[in-house]
């Protein structure tokens, strides 16, 4: 493409009159109980079967080990 051809569509897309793109303004979700980052390891095969039960009961890891240690731990 020649540049006399490229700076004419420059211009013409400038002199069209685009409207500007209005962000979506979403509220904060706020959490009920205040939650920290914990990490560790764990053992692959207990991956792979936690992985698994929270797939069976169609929940999260995290929901998945939030109920282990509420059930060890005698709270809920």
């Amino acid at each position: 493409m020649e540049k006399q051809n490229f700076n004419d569509l420059i211009s013409k897309a400038k002199a069209k009159n685009q409207k500007n793109t209005i962000q979506k303004v979403t509220p904060v979700t706020t959490k009920a109980t205040e939650e920290v980052q914990f990490s560790f390891y764990l053992e692959k095969t207990l991956l792979k079967q936690l992985k698994q039960r929270a797939l069976d009961d169609n929940e999260s890891i995290k929901n998945t080990i939030n109920k282990a240690l509420n059930m060890y731990l005698n709270t809920d």
